[in-house]
């Protein structure tokens, strides 16, 4: 391929933004914090420069935010220099009736002990029955603040809707599912 076809395949989609019909943003919304809050493993790329990791890892959903317990790796090497991410979580394909699977774009950010987010994260353990303390030495926690998101979901046809779908936050996600105590600043419009 040459220059020009690899721009053409990589606007196929932003060329057919107008013909997706888009479902209302808080009805999406909740749909993407049930798909997320029900699974518990993504797949993490950072990069920098000419270097590209993609690692598999568990998470943890709530207030509108990815939390990972992960061990030191290259993933860091990325992470030092550029705080950007994507983020794909998913199930397996067995045919488009059923697909479904979201991309979030975002950043990342190293929670450290005493700071806001790795304090809001312990309190949220001890609700729920667990703990944290403090981290071992070597182990991390990774908050991924989402900015956007895009999902395809076999499931929104039947609705009605465009099996894909695309959601842009202007802040964090907060969790309004479950305590609607931080509002929900949001914009579907296409960038």
């Amino acid at each position: 391929m040459n220059r020009q076809e690899y721009d053409r395949a990589a606007k196929f989609w932003i060329s057919r933004e107008s013909e997706i019909k888009q479902m209302e943003p808080k009805q999406l919304l909740s749909k993407i914090e049930e798909f997320l809050t029900s699974h518990n493993t993504c797949a993490l790329a950072t990069g920098c420069g000419n270097f590209v990791r993609c690692t598999p890892l568990e998470y943890e959903y709530f207030r509108g935010r990815l939390w990972i317990i992960t061990e030191g790796g290259l993933k860091f090497a990325a992470l030092r220099d550029n705080d950007r991410v994507s983020v794909a979580v998913y199930e397996p394909y067995t045919d488009f009736d059923s697909v479904k699977g979201i991309q979030i774009t975002g950043t990342a950010q190293v929670a450290e002990p005493g700071n806001g987010e790795f304090e809001e994260y312990r309190a949220h353990r001890s609700e729920e029955g667990g703990s944290v303390a403090a981290l071992p030495q070597g182990l991390y926690l990774l908050v991924i603040h989402p900015e956007r998101i895009e999902g395809v979901f076999g499931e929104f046809l039947e609705m009605g809707y465009s099996a894909r779908q695309k959601l842009t936050l202007r802040e964090p996600m907060a969790n309004s599912a479950s305590d609607g105590s931080q509002p929900v600043n949001f914009a579907s419009a296409p960038d």
